[in-house]
């Protein structure tokens, strides 16, 4: 991963919290290279010390944070419940916050999450 050529674009925060280093990688990869989405920063999460990539908010739409997890990851509610306070205190506004679960074959599967959690196409 360290040998990617986009890899410098992340390097610290995936060092500073080597266990999710590839879910951020991949998911920062995707949104920025994949989907095009003007990606701005890879914050980390006050409170459950997550890394994000953040996504600011254009044409009306709300800032976008997209916090990487891995499939297998066993997650608690109250963890769940976390991440959209700890999100909304990065920009100190409304947020759309946004699970990004990494599967081991470097899919992605992306989740709206607020006081329930649905896919953020509806």
């Amino acid at each position: 991963m360290d040998t990617h050529p986009k890899y410098h674009e992340v390097a610290s925060v995936c060092n500073q919290h080597p266990q999710r280093a590839r879910a951020l990688f991949q998911a920062y990869l995707d949104l920025k290279y994949g989907q095009r989405l003007d990606v701005t920063g890879t914050p980390v999460l006050s409170g459950i010390d997550f890394p994000a990539v953040l996504v600011p908010g254009s044409h009306g739409l709300k800032p976008q944070v997209f916090v990487p997890v891995y499939a297998d990851e066993k997650l608690d509610m109250k963890i769940l419940s976390t991440i959209p306070l700890s999100a909304q205190l990065i920009l100190e506004t409304d947020v759309s916050t946004h699970l990004a679960i990494v599967e081991d074959d470097s899919t992605i599967a992306y989740y709206k999450i607020g006081s329930d959690l649905h896919n953020p196409l509806e």
